[in-house]
């Protein structure tokens, strides 16, 4: 599994998990982003290239663990909350 760092600056991520599928399609078959923006142009230049992988938010992989009875619903459900938790960062809130 590739895994590509979190660079820093406005959209420095997606633009480089961007231009590591361009450049390396044959060593992907999924693209994992909580970023929609970052979904659709990965999709974009996917389609435009004719490759054959998906783009992923990371729910995707709990669901397949769901899916394959490796995960009770329950598990797939916290677990997707807390990583929704996580995105948004710390509750600043008094």
């Amino acid at each position: 599994m590739t895994s590509v760092p979190r660079p820093h600056g406005a959209d420095a991520g997606e633009e480089s998990l961007r231009q590591e599928v361009l450049q390396h399609p044959e060593a992907v078959d999924y693209v994992i982003s909580m970023d929609a923006a970052g979904h659709r142009s990965i999709r974009r230049a996917v389609d435009d290239r004719e490759e054959d992988f998906r783009v992923v938010a990371p729910p995707f992989l709990f669901y397949i663990l769901h899916d394959n009875d490796l995960i009770s619903r329950r598990e797939f459900c916290e677990a997707c909350g807390e990583m929704l938790e996580r995105e948004a960062g710390p509750d600043t809130t008094p």
